[in-house]
């Protein structure tokens, strides 16, 4: 009988899933997941820590072992880029000459590089998690502002829905292998509509003034769906330490279909045109560990320390876009006092990132600010983000 090795067959499987994805354009893997404050604060989301229902998008193996919570609904507000500059500039010229405001130099300055906006995660964010199985349906609203030449901006707006699903568990391995090892899977579906429009400086005031329901009617409309799938790994030698290997997005196509108007879409029309495209797959790995506390666990009631790198094989799925591996390092830290009180700081993609969290049981609030290097070098373009959320859990 002719015997295959399993390495083999893991080749060939890259192999397949690579050229597949080589043949395709992209889609942004961010906008297959929804905004988490916690995450935020922690330098993003950490392949070894899956201990609630944001294992969906983090590690699918923490299904196995993480307490059980059924999520009611979710509001987590995001805001990139330089959004309160933004609003400040449009209260002054609200308030004066809006043309003087827009030519002035601070105004040209920030239309350069402006990469804003504005994300709404919810108030549909039903799930679950425990025993061994994670669900959940959620939904995203977003508008995004970025520059398109030196005096135009475009206007970027999208929702999206996400339904997730998935299993965890034990691997048994006997006395090959110490402590626990788990294993888990996903598979999700997104569906997102999407559409914008392009304005100079100049014409920008008449079309705030004469903004209405119809800005966006006339403009091309923007069908996107795709599923995949998402596996992980969890491997604990001992209670306080923890190995994640995560392959996010091992294969996941979509299909975008353009349509001539919003009325063409609602009209049941034919699209003017279809793109396939495929979410990029995202090879992480981290460690979780949790010192003992000693004395101090009368008030600390856990630490978590965090390392990881993520995105390991960019050069080999999308090498024109890969990234410098300085950005792939991330650190998080999590100190919680008296099981209410979560301090949270991290370090990603060369920035620092900081916030906290109250958990009052059935409601639970987050807040976190961190930095994004939107190019593919340290420094080049930094946005900082603000993250607030609130989670009605029971």
């Amino acid at each position: 009988m002719l015997k295959v090795r399993p390495h083999i067959l893991l080749t060939l499987a890259f192999l397949f899933v690579g050229a597949t994805i080589a043949s395709a354009d992209y889609f942004p893997a961010s906008r297959t997941r929804v905004p988490s404050a916690r995450a935020g604060a922690l330098g993003g989301r950490h392949a070894a820590l899956a201990d609630d229902l944001d294992s969906l998008f983090s590690n699918p193996a923490g299904f196995a072992t993480a307490q059980e919570q059924l999520r009611i609904a979710e509001l987590t507000l995001a805001l990139r880029g330089p959004v309160f500059t933004i609003a400040g500039i449009a209260i002054e010229g609200m308030e004066g000459d809006f043309d003087e405001v827009l030519a002035t130099d601070r105004v040209s300055n920030l239309v350069r590089d402006l990469d804003a906006g504005v994300n709404l995660a919810g108030p549909i964010s039903f799930g679950y998690v425990g025993n061994g199985l994670g669900f959940g349906v959620f939904n995203e609203s977003d508008i995004v502002m970025r520059n398109e030449g030196l005096t135009t901006i475009r206007f970027v707006v999208r929702e999206r829905m996400i339904i997730a699903g998935g299993l965890g568990l034990q691997v048994p391995t006997g006395d090959a292998l110490p402590g626990r090892l788990d294993a888990g899977f996903v598979l999700k579906g997104f569906i997102e509509g999407e559409t914008s429009f392009a304005e100079s400086l100049i014409e920008l005031p008449d079309t705030i003034s004469d903004a209405g329901p119809g800005l966006l009617m006339e403009e091309p409309f923007y069908l996107t769906s795709g599923i995949g799938a998402d596996i992980g790994l969890l491997y604990t030698p001992v209670e306080r330490l923890s190995f994640g290997l995560t392959a996010m997005n091992v294969y996941t196509p979509a299909v975008r279909y353009r349509y001539a108007d919003v009325e063409a879409f609602m009209d049941n029309e034919s699209p003017d045109g279809r793109e396939t495209l495929m979410v990029p797959l995202e090879l992480s790995a981290g460690v979780l560990y949790r010192p003992p506390l000693a004395f101090l666990e009368r008030h600390v009631s856990d630490l978590k320390l965090m390392f990881d790198y993520r995105d390991a094989v960019d050069f080999l799925v999308q090498p024109e876009n890969s990234e410098n591996v300085l950005l792939k390092f991330s650190l998080g830290a999590e100190l919680t006092l008296l099981r209410i009180l979560a301090l949270r700081a991290g370090f990603a993609r060369g920035l620092p990132a900081a916030g906290l969290g109250v958990d009052f049981g059935k409601l639970r609030i987050d807040a976190a600010m961190f930095g994004t290097e939107l190019s593919p070098e340290p420094g080049l373009r930094s946005v900082y983000n603000i993250l607030l959320g609130l989670q009605f859990n029971w």
